[in-house]
C-alpha cells in the first residue's frame, strides 16, 4: 500500500522535527545549532603564540577580524574578546608606567626644591 499524498506531505513536514537534535537548556550543548551555522565547541585551549599571531594581523595588517576567524577556525567573539583584554592589559601598562613616572618627577622636584632652600639659606 502506497502512502496517500496527504500522508506523505505529513511526512516531510515532520521529519525536520525528527532529524533535529534536542538541546536541554539547563545542560551546555556540545553543538550550538544555530539558523545557518553549527558551531563545534573547542576541546583545547589555543595558544599564547596563535592569540598573538591573531591579534598581531588584525591590529597591525589590517585583517578583518571576521577573516582571522575563518582562517584559524576561532569565533569572531573570541577575537574580539581578546581585543578587548588586549586593550586593558595596554591601558594597565601605561598606568603603571606613567605611576612610575610620576613617582620619579616628584622625586627630582623634592631634590630641586632641597637644592634650593638649601642655596637661599647659604646666602
Amino acid at each position: 500500500m502506497q502512502p496517500t499524498s496527504s500522508q506523505l506531505l505529513h511526512l516531510i513536514t515532520f521529519l525536520p522535527s525528527v532529524l533535529t537534535p534536542y538541546v536541554d537548556k539547563r545542560s551546555k550543548p556540545n553543538v550550538i545549532w544555530g539558523k545557518h551555522k553549527k558551531y563545534m565547541k573547542k576541546g583545547y585551549k589555543i595558544s599564547q603564540e596563535v592569540k598573538d599571531q591573531i591579534l598581531k594581523r588584525v591590529k597591525e595588517d589590517g585583517v578583518t577580524v571576521i577573516q582571522a576567524a575563518s582562517e584559524h577556525g576561532v569565533h569572531e567573539s573570541t577575537i574580539y574578546g581578546w581585543l578587548g583584554k588586549g586593550a586593558e592589559s595596554g591601558s594597565t601598562a601605561e598606568l603603571l608606567k606613567l605611576k612610575r613616572e610620576k613617582k620619579m618627577l616628584l622625586e627630582l622636584v623634592g631634590e630641586m626644591t632641597l637644592k634650593l632652600s638649601e642655596s637661599q639659606k647659604k646666602s
